[in-house]
């Protein structure tokens, strides 16, 4: 039986920017670069092949926690059933950003370690309409944990259950948790922050899930701001329609942008969030 999880009072004052969640009380341009990712997150996942997917970064502070939550939300509104699963055992952030008490629940951690399935502690929240499996209580050995078996048996447990299930994991450039976590999942999604990770950051943390054979199927440029971009790319490189941005060519790009549009196979979307 999956219990209501109570959120505690959201204090605007105290939500950084980076931690905004989508909502009416969003700005439009906001709101809609999320409906776009759905639109090309729905396309890449048209087969039904592509259920649980992984979302991770290659340095911390890239977003994809909030990245995670938003897509989850996104999916739910267009009539999907989600189950959003926290598996950064080090640093978990999700129940922050939801502002729930850990306490409530069992966690991720808690039923790796006792081999318990989650049926009792997939919590709900009414607020996004959203099945949560909390982190739990952050262990010694998160990597030890995440690699044992079980984690897949927790996965085939809910898996008919929901249309989609969104991990998150720890950032894959600093710990293998992520690398780890691939395994169990169709795809991985990386998030990448404009200007924050280093060109051999992102491509250390696309290689190291290469090497494990994760699913890339694509990622997202987060924090998009085209007038940094721009001081070195022609602003027509960018055009408007519908409601979402375009690149005309790659080859107009700065030459750091056009390198990673280039990296990565399929490029879902790159939102425009200021």
């Amino acid at each position: 039986m999956i219990k209501r999880i109570l959120a505690r009072k959201t204090n605007q004052n105290r939500i950084s920017k980076t931690s905004e969640i989508v909502s009416d009380g969003q700005p439009f341009a906001y709101r809609e670069a999320y409906k776009a990712m759905r639109t090309n997150f729905n396309f890449a996942t048209l087969d039904g092949k592509l259920k649980t997917i992984l979302i991770t970064s290659s340095i911390p502070g890239e977003g994809k926690s909030t990245f995670s939550i938003n897509l989850a939300i996104s999916l739910i509104e267009s009539g999907k059933k989600v189950l959003l699963i926290d598996a950064d055992l080090r640093n978990p952030s999700i129940h922050r950003y939801l502002r729930i008490r850990q306490q409530q629940l069992q966690g991720l951690s808690n039923l790796l370690s006792t081999g318990n399935l989650p049926k009792d502690a997939i919590g709900h929240l009414e607020r996004y309409n959203i099945d949560i499996l909390l982190s739990g209580t952050i262990p010694p050995n998160p990597v030890e944990l995440l690699s044992k078996s079980n984690f897949a048996d927790i996965i085939k447990s809910v898996e008919n259950e929901y249309d989609y299930i969104i991990i998150d994991a720890p950032p894959v450039g600093v710990v293998t948790d992520a690398a780890v976590l691939s395994k169990f999942a169709d795809g991985v999604i990386m998030v990448v922050g404009q200007g924050l990770a280093k060109q051999q950051q992102i491509d250390k943390a696309k290689t190291s899930l290469e090497n494990v054979k994760a699913n890339v199927i694509g990622a997202v440029l987060n924090n998009y701001d085209a007038s940094i971009d721009n001081k070195n790319a022609n602003i027509e490189s960018y055009y408007y329609y519908g409601g979402e941005w375009y690149v005309k060519s790659v080859e107009s790009l700065s030459t750091s942008y056009r390198w990673w549009c280039l990296l990565f196979n399929k490029v879902i979307n790159y939102l425009f969030i200021k």
